[in-house]
């Protein structure tokens, strides 16, 4: 049976394997689901909405099922120093690439990565690139219990968009600032 699924090409599965280094973890606790224990109240990245949500939304979002918040925490702390969320959704045929449109219906399944975001204090070391395999895996893993065709990310601007399409995301034909990973299973 044909895949319905976009492939991806050796060269996006080698971006994908390399996103987690095993030095980037060092000094930190692996991707845990958030928790009331979490010490969330000194996170600060540099986006203040995304601050503002961890702090005011993320906890009450996970515990009533609207997305589920996964964070990692410093070693030996509950200090929350990087998170992301997933939740369902879902795109229309015609906003999205060729390749998804194949076989597909109108209104095509997705997760969407809804907010990754990492403390000021340890950027720019790989973390984000880290949570963000962590998100496809999950992704692929919920794929093979629902129906699942992408893993969508809808970035806040263009420097974000740049991170996500280093690692293989496409563009939506409608709105760039709209990413889809390809989920295979």
């Amino acid at each position: 049976m044909k895949s319905l699924t976009p492939p991806i090409t050796p060269e996006r599965q080698a971006r994908i394997d390399n996103l987690m280094n095993p030095q980037i973890t060092m000094g930190m606790r692996a991707p845990e689901s958030l928790t009331a224990e979490h010490n969330i109240a000194e996170f600060c990245c540099q986006e203040p909405a995304l601050n503002e949500w961890l702090k005011k939304k993320a906890l009450r979002n996970h515990s009533t099922g609207i997305s589920r918040v996964y964070v990692v925490c410093a070693e030996n702390s509950n200090r929350v120093i990087g998170y992301y969320c997933l939740s369902s959704g879902s795109v229309h045929r015609n906003t999205v690439p060729g390749a998804y449109r194949r076989n597909a219906p109108e209104v095509i399944p997705v997760i969407v990565l809804g907010r990754l975001a990492i403390d000021q204090a340890w950027s720019g070391n790989g973390l984000g690139a880290a949570l963000l395999k962590d998100a496809i895996y999950r992704t692929q893993n919920i794929a093979f219990q629902v129906g699942v065709r992408a893993l969508a990310v809808h970035a806040l601007n263009e420097e974000v968009k740049c991170f996500y399409t280093r690692f293989g995301f496409e563009p939506s034909i409608v709105n760039t600032l709209t990413l889809l990973f390809p989920i295979k299973v």
